[in-house]
């Protein structure tokens, strides 16, 4: 009997990794269209095509295009908090700030986050109202915790935390921008330079 159970389980673990990886190349896929030419090229034929299937074999995976722009923002909501779960609050507060940003500004620049710009701006209307409050729900539990975690030491209130951390997202979201439109890196890291003593700013109160 545990022979048959265990022959049982098996294969429908296989069926559940191939289906993840399946949608994972639908998403990639359609993240690449996105970022070389905006939401409008990010076709369901070309999404399907990119991942090397047809649309309707996509579509057991996805019911619609619009299911994978909402996964596509949720997994960039995901990378940013997993990118500070693991950074230690234990340094002084200097190089705390300067491994947030650093993270931070990973994040922005990321393939992900980038097509969730565009994702967001393309179509403002009434049907992409859950894609925008998956996005952009402020305040987040997740992003309180996360401030708490890092630089709840700073006797800084909860509430002024996370205004320092829409700082932040509003700054290098409109840099990550910038950077597509005029890659001066000169200029990039001086604004980086000037968020970083901005934020040292906000959290000089002692804990």
């Amino acid at each position: 009997m545990s022979t048959s159970s265990d022959n049982t389980i098996a294969p429908m673990g296989r069926q559940a990794q191939k289906s993840l990886r399946t949608r994972e190349r639908l998403i990639e896929s359609t993240i690449t269209l996105i970022r070389q030419g905006g939401l409008a090229a990010a076709s369901a034929k070309r999404i399907a095509d990119g991942a090397g299937m047809t649309w309707g074999a996509a579509q057991h995976h996805f019911g619609s295009k619009e299911q994978i722009l909402e996964a596509i923002v949720a997994r960039s909501h995901e990378s940013f908090v997993s990118r500070f779960a693991d950074m230690d609050a234990s340094p002084p507060v200097e190089e705390r700030i300067e491994s947030f940003l650093t993270r931070m500004w990973a994040h922005y620049r990321s393939e992900a986050y980038l097509a969730t710009i565009e994702i967001i701006m393309a179509d403002r209307g009434p049907e992409q109202e859950n894609i925008r409050l998956t996005a952009f729900e402020w305040p987040n539990p997740d992003h309180v915790e996360m401030m708490t975690r890092i630089f709840g030491d700073r006797g800084v209130s909860p509430e002024e935390l996370l205004e320092a951390l829409i700082f932040v997202h509003c700054l290098l979201t409109g840099l990550a921008i910038q950077e597509l439109l005029e890659n001066d890196t000169g200029r990039l890291e001086g604004h980086l330079r000037r968020c970083q003593r901005m934020l040292a700013s906000i959290l000089q109160a002692e804990g």
